[in-house]
């Protein structure tokens, strides 16, 4: 039986380094695990390059999980659905300058919206909240 885990992560580079430290997190990255027995435990992710598939332990060679939580509803529909819209998709890298823009905005009582955001781009979150929402995940 297939399994789906989403997770939190890290990696040593700047970008996730500026990340944690602007967000003051212990995060930089998110994604979903699915473990099969057929095909083993693939991560589906947006990351630098694009949405994609990888092996967990093609990840794990340049990622640190953090966390893995077990939704709490299933989201194994959600996942197929949105691995065949989304594996292919080029990464929001102008989205990213967004993000930063709104936290900026953040440490000076602003709430800024993300205006930089390239439609058809999708960021790592982005996607993950897109996969929850699909999946009519409590309260996204």
């Amino acid at each position: 039986m297939q399994s789906i885990l989403i997770g939190f992560s890290t990696y040593n580079d700047f970008v996730s380094e500026a990340i944690c430290k602007i967000t003051k997190s212990n995060v930089s990255h998110c994604f979903i695990l699915v473990k099969d027995p057929l095909l083993g435990d693939i991560v589906f992710q947006a990351a630098q390059g694009g949405v994609g598939l990888t092996s967990l332990r093609e990840f794990n060679k340049t990622h640190t999980i953090v966390t893995l939580l077990t939704p709490a509803i299933d989201i194994s529909e959600a996942v197929r659905v949105k691995i065949n819209d989304y594996v292919g998709k080029e990464y929001n890298y102008i989205g990213d300058l967004g993000i930063l823009f709104h936290l900026f905005g953040l440490m000076f009582g602003k709430n800024w919206a993300n205006v930089l955001s390239e439609k058809g781009h999708l960021f790592c979150s982005q996607m993950l909240v897109d996969v929850l929402d699909y999946a009519k995940y409590p309260n996204i």
